[in-house]
């Protein structure tokens, strides 16, 4: 019985701010709000995306570049510098063409 009246009080003392809250009123001018559309946002996010993905590419350049040159003329490390290189190019065309992708389409749909 002392576990059921203890469990109301806390559920009850739980639920007092949320009735307050209830009973405030809505502020009707609010001007502190970024005047930014979906677009732009998602622009925003493309861009800061794209900046990520160079930045790691040209960090795996680095490290296969340093790979390559460590590697002693062992073949299994050449091959393995090689194709570090390899994807990380690849990934850097395929951002690129996703960027351009993006491009076309804003394009189209603003016409």
């Amino acid at each position: 019985m002392k576990k059921i009246i203890l469990t109301s009080i806390l559920a009850s003392l739980l639920v007092i701010p949320i009735l307050a809250g209830a009973a405030a009123p809505l502020p009707t001018n609010v001007t502190n709000l970024p005047d930014k559309s979906i677009e732009a946002i998602l622009d925003t996010v493309a861009n800061w995306l794209f900046t990520i993905l160079l930045t790691i590419s040209a960090i795996i350049i680095v490290i296969a570049g340093i790979m390559f040159v460590s590697s002693g003329g062992d073949p299994e490390k050449v091959t393995g510098a090689r194709n570090l290189i390899l994807y990380a190019v690849i990934g850097i065309i395929v951002a690129a063409m996703a960027k351009g992708l993006m491009a076309i389409v804003k394009a189209m749909v603003t016409q």
